[in-house]
């Protein structure tokens, strides 16, 4: 079955510090991890194969098309970015795991890496934030969206899980 995919490379490098020239498949990885396990934290398993089932099918209309495009691609810019900034610098291949040193820059160090990271997943915790808000705001437009009552902890912030 094709994978859906909620948002593009093009919306990663247009939005955040992630250079233009990056290569696409250098993205799949984080944009499959952070809709798979991040974004079924916040809005639960219905909703989300609902959003994938539309997307692989072309099918994607009216609040739900809405909902991804206002809602979901900001918070998963960010949740993708922030775990790219930390792998970038890393190949792994024949042989064996290396860190690309740029010829024209410097690379940071692993604290500068780090703090980069964390302001960027910051940005996509507040998005969340915003997509759980507009999710409960907007009950009625999305009945696979649902909340049990559980919670869970993202990087800090407790949100109700499988909603």
């Amino acid at each position: 079955m094709p994978r859906a995919a909620f948002i593009t490379r093009q919306d990663i490098v247009s939005r955040t510090k992630i250079g233009g020239n990056t290569d696409e498949d250098k993205f799949t990885e984080n944009i499959q991890f952070a809709q798979d396990i991040k974004l079924r934290a916040l809005i639960g398993v219905g909703l989300l194969t609902k959003l994938k089932a539309d997307v692989v099918g072309s099918t994607l209309t009216g609040d739900y098309l809405a909902l991804v495009q206002n809602q979901i691609k900001d918070y998963l810019v960010y949740a993708v970015a922030s775990d790219f900034m930390i792998l970038a610098g890393y190949d792994i291949n024949n042989g064996g795991a290396n860190e690309y040193q740029p010829e024209n820059g410097n690379a940071l160090s692993q604290t500068e890496k780090d703090r980069v990271s964390t302001l960027t997943e910051n940005k996509a915790e507040s998005y969340g934030r915003l997509l759980i808000e507009y999710l409960d705001d907007n009950k009625a437009l999305f009945p696979e969206y649902k909340k049990t009552g559980s919670t869970s902890v993202y990087n800090g912030w407790n949100f109700l899980s499988d909603v």
